[in-house]
């Protein structure tokens, strides 16, 4: 039993992680004076994200619908602003 509690703690750990992880990353160049050039990585880089191997991130985010929406709303926000 204690096995199984441990794997849990893990699992809901690493998705914590991820999701923070990929958060910053789209904060990157956030307060940078870039120009276009920095509103056009900063939509890169959400729209790489969002076009990934879904599957993938879901099952890192631990299959949390919650965590998925925020990601994917936060995604969907920054390619708006960025390209608004």
């Amino acid at each position: 039993m204690a096995d199984q509690s441990t794997a849990n703690a893990l699992k809901e750990t690493m998705a914590t992680n991820v999701l923070q992880l990929l958060l910053r990353l789209c904060e990157l160049h956030c307060n940078a004076s870039g120009g276009a050039s920095q509103f056009l990585a900063r939509a890169r880089l959400a729209l790489a994200l969002i076009h990934s191997e879904s599957a993938i991130v879901c099952t890192l985010l631990d299959k949390d619908s919650q965590r998925i929406t925020s990601l994917n709303q936060r995604l969907h926000s920054i390619i708006e602003q960025n390209l608004g």
